[in-house]
């Protein structure tokens, strides 16, 4: 005899294409087969159902038949890219297949699992499946680091948590990421240092404040850069014209208009071989 479903119970079963949909069946089709689902239950209540099968079939067909992009863009984070199309920004795999689909102003890179994108001229975040995370709200943002990220709000700077929650309210007039635990913020013409809770670490008193690499951040001040240590204390003092954040225990600066790489003493060290590139800045 044939087993039948409970009341209430849920069976899902595989039929041929040519067979006529049952009574009381709902019908799903992704090109590949055909698949019912039977109930004995009221169709409102096995909506919950229909809509775990479809969504993700509809959402594969969506990205499926979409044009490959015109634009990718080279850098790839958290395995994604923005690309562009027909004046849309979504995010491709390495394999150029889109991931998310091209529905955006513009958008950022992933870090931490999500990505800045703009709608409607505010900027959100969307994970990577493609789900509005943190709605459209903000005059500008950016990345994600240390759980935190820089956004701007009636002209004003702060930070936000994953959840959109206003950890550091939007207060300066512009602020870097944080590294080390600490990110530069600046009140009028001067830059200091805030830590995660927004508490003052470093008070305002620098031209111009980078962010944090292995320990040392890059300052101006009387028109020459140094570095300091977390606690605000010169280790290098300001003798550069332009300086880079430190990588693998070296650092790029300018001295009398030569590029120089220099260690975490100051000193100068013998150029290698490779293109000087250092994080933070780009000297040119």
């Amino acid at each position: 005899m044939r087993s039948q479903a409970a009341p209430g119970e849920l069976g899902v079963r595989r039929l041929p294409r040519r067979r006529r949909q049952a009574k009381g069946c709902a019908l799903i089709n992704d090109r590949s087969c055909a698949s019912v689902v039977c109930w004995r239950m009221k169709p409102i209540a096995l909506l919950p159902y229909v809509l775990t099968l479809a969504i993700p079939i509809m959402s594969s067909c969506q990205t499926r038949h979409l044009p490959r992009a015109e634009y990718v863009r080279e850098d790839f984070s958290e395995g994604l890219a923005g690309a562009h199309v027909k004046g849309k920004w979504g995010f491709v795999d390495q394999a150029g297949g889109w991931v998310i689909t091209p529905s955006f102003e513009e958008v950022g890179g992933f870090c931490e699992g999500l990505a800045c994108v703009r709608l409607s001229g505010k900027w959100g975040y969307v994970d990577k499946a493609g789900r509005m995370v943190i709605p459209p709200q903000f005059e500008s943002a950016a990345c994600f680091s240390e759980g935190r990220a820089e956004v701007r709000v009636k002209g004003k700077e702060g930070f936000i948590d994953h959840l959109g929650g206003q950890i550091i309210r939007p207060q300066f007039d512009h602020v870097r990421s944080f590294r080390s635990g600490l990110a530069p913020v600046r009140l009028g013409e001067k830059w200091g240092y805030i830590d995660r809770a927004g508490r003052t670490i470093v008070e305002p008193r620098f031209e111009d404040a980078q962010e944090f690499y292995e320990g040392l951040a890059a300052v101006r001040t009387g028109g020459k850069y140094g570095y300091i240590d977390t606690a605000g204390k010169f280790v290098i003092e300001p003798l550069f014209a332009d300086a880079s954040g430190f990588a693998r225990g070296r650092a790029s600066v300018r001295v009398n208009g030569r590029l120089e790489d220099i260690n975490r003493e100051g000193e100068v060290m013998k150029p290698k071989i490779t293109a000087t590139y250092r994080p933070g800045h780009i000297l040119q």
